[in-house]
């Protein structure tokens, strides 16, 4: 049987503001994405470059990248889904 594969919800205040934001539909950082799927910020950065069924969903806001905390959720349940092999 397989299991889903759940991420830790971070509810840690902002960093500029202090404020506590909440909802499944924030806005999450290159930063905040990073240490959430604990990895490298140079590896979300590769994952937005990339143009295949793995790249990250994104948004450009001016000069800088937002993710929507329940996107990047529902990608690595794809991505755990679709990368077992037999």
């Amino acid at each position: 049987m397989l299991s889903t594969f759940e991420l830790p919800l971070s509810n840690a205040p902002s960093r500029t503001t202090g404020a506590r934001r909440e909802g499944p539909g924030r806005l999450l950082t290159v930063e905040e994405v990073a240490a959430l799927l604990h990895v490298p910020v140079s590896w979300v950065y590769g994952r937005m470059r990339k143009r295949s069924l793995e790249r990250l969903p994104a948004y450009r806001l001016g000069k800088y990248w937002r993710f929507r905390e329940d996107e990047i959720h529902a990608w690595v349940n794809r991505q755990c889904g679709g990368s077992r092999s037999a």
